[in-house]
């Protein structure tokens, strides 16, 4: 699920959720 690229968001806010994911970016990779 790619969604959260659809929006525009800041590079804080591509950091917050990563880190705030339990297994980061991969679980939508």
């Amino acid at each position: 699920d790619f969604s959260i690229w659809s929006k525009s968001l800041t590079h804080e806010e591509v950091q917050n959720y990563y880190y705030s994911s339990p297994n980061g970016l991969e679980n939508d990779l």
